[in-house]
């Protein structure tokens, strides 16, 4: 035998039956001497030998073992590198992905990273950079440590239009900022312009109690009416006020008026009580008013009227101003149609339009409309929403 261990002679004797019975080539695993062995045999063509061949199962893998250590250790050299590779790779996107995150959470006071001013400063280098809070606070007294991106890469492009966009927002701030300064300033003014009007009032008080201790009755009642007129239309800074004082406003307007032109026309006022509660943008019957005196009525030698009539209507106030004065061309009240329903017109005047525009404001069913004949009348006729309040 070629080997220097001791043959097992059962087996052989075994193996020696089994090749004169079935004398082919025949491999199996067999137990040599208590070890796995693989058992290969066969008949030679001469000479009646029988070639046995045998092999210890740990000789037989020791080369399996060999490539297999060889393929673990490969792939997890393969997986180290693999995820080194990974990770370098994914720190390129994940590094700005963070960068950004950080200034995501940067909220809308930015003092600890002066993260708006910032923005501005840097928004002209490239690639655009801008500091947060986690890195200035890291960098102490020597300032904050700008954030960069690379404009070449999507993340970079992301990080570049939210600089923008935290520009433009810093922009909008300061605009927010003018305009509430300004609305403050005006508010501020108004209450200071109104002290003046107050004490104008007073003194036209103080003026009809001289007329009336002088005698001169029409002079009071003037100065009177013309004092109502101012009070109403201050309001306390109010922009809506009860149709009954918007009527008590527009009668002592008329009166002035009527002082003023020495009872050249009549004033007929007929609106319904039960509407007179409900509440009306402010001084919206006292241009239409003017109107009609001033156009209506403009040349006339006789005695002229001037009606105001309101009613409800559905769920609307109908007021109407009506003159019987010389009435309007067909083509001029064309023109006055057309330029209220545009957007701006010269042929009305601004008290018209001011009027037109902010009841438009309430819905496009509102406003104003002209009806006249030439020669007769002519009628403007307001539409407003009902409002209690």
């Amino acid at each position: 035998m070629p080997e220097q261990g001791v043959a097992d002679k059962s087996l052989l004797r075994q193996i020696a039956k089994s090749a004169v019975d079935k004398p082919v080539l025949t491999k199996d695993w067999r137990t040599w001497n208590g070890r796995q062995t693989m058992i290969s045999y066969g008949p030679l063509n001469e000479g009646h030998w029988t070639l046995l061949q045998k092999v210890d199962q740990s000789v037989l893998f020791e080369d399996a073992r060999k490539i297999g250590a060889w393929t673990i250790w490969t792939f997890l050299i393969a997986l180290v590198l693999g995820w080194m590779l990974s990770y370098r790779l994914s720190d390129t996107i994940r590094r700005p992905l963070l960068q950004l995150s950080r200034l995501m959470a940067v909220d809308g006071s930015t003092s600890a990273g002066s993260g708006t001013e910032d923005v501005t400063a840097n928004l002209g280098s490239s690639p655009r950079s801008i500091a947060s809070p986690a890195t200035s606070s890291a960098k102490g007294s020597d300032g904050p440590a700008p954030v960069i991106f690379n404009p070449k890469d999507e993340v970079g492009q992301i990080g570049e239009r939210f600089l923008h966009m935290m520009q433009k927002n810093h922009e909008l701030y300061g605009q927010v900022y003018e305009a509430l300064l300004s609305r403050k300033q005006a508010e501020f003014r108004a209450l200071q312009a109104q002290i003046n009007p107050h004490f104008l009032y007073n003194t036209l008080e103080s003026l009809k109690g001289m007329a009336l201790a002088n005698g001169q009755r029409d002079m009071a009642e003037v100065i009177g009416a013309f004092g109502k007129c101012f009070r109403i239309s201050l309001s306390y800074g109010r922009e809506q006020i009860s149709l009954g004082q918007e009527v008590e406003h527009v009668s002592a307007y008329v009166k002035v008026q009527q002082f003023r032109f020495r009872n050249s026309f009549e004033w007929i006022c007929e609106v319904e009580e039960d509407i007179c509660e409900f509440y009306v943008p402010k001084l919206i019957l006292q241009p239409l008013v003017e109107n009609a005196i001033y156009h209506g009525l403009k040349g006339r030698t006789d005695r002229g009227y001037i009606m105001l009539s309101g009613a409800k209507e559905g769920d609307a106030l109908r007021l109407t101003v009506s003159d019987d004065g010389d009435g309007i061309g067909a083509e001029r009240l064309d023109d006055i149609r057309k330029s209220l329903e545009a957007e701006r017109g010269s042929a009305i005047g601004f008290g018209l339009r001011n009027v037109h525009e902010r009841l438009r404001h309430y819905g496009p069913q509102y406003g104003l409309s002209v009806t006249s004949e030439s020669g007769q009348y002519t009628s403007v006729t307001l539409l407003a929403p009902l409002r209690t309040e």
